[in-house]
């Protein structure tokens, strides 16, 4: 509902190989696109390392309200969406291509332990 607060995350977290970035690059695009052709509701955003040997690293961040709307919002969107869903997943399988490794974590946003700039 509007107003509540969405502070669960996963994270995507891409180790990709070096000499990769433009594939890796180009299908993070990919599924920008796919979403806003589709008018997909819940968004991502992805974030791009700039130094440390694990380089190239990317990671990507998806919300929800809970674990459980999170998880229900993707089989929704799966179910209303299966031509979409199903270039998603071929557009996932190219960027497996390009990483070393790939990990996920999931947790939550805590305003309580955050520094929040008051732009006021």
């Amino acid at each position: 509902e509007e107003g509540e607060e969405v502070n669960f995350r996963y994270w995507g977290i891409c180790y990709g190989i070096p000499g990769m970035e433009k594939e890796i690059e180009s299908a993070f695009k990919k599924f920008v696109e796919l979403y806003s052709t589709n008018e997909i509701p819940n968004g991502w955003e992805t974030f791009m390392g700039s130094i440390g040997t694990e380089m190239p690293y990317y990671f990507y961040v998806e919300s929800g309200k809970s674990q459980g709307e999170f998880w229900n919002l993707i089989e929704e969107v799966n179910q209303k969406h299966p031509e979409m869903s199903k270039e998603a997943m071929n557009v996932w399988g190219k960027l497996l291509t390009s990483l070393r490794k790939f990990e996920t974590k999931t947790g939550w946003f805590r305003p309580d332990l955050s520094y929040i700039i008051n732009e006021d």
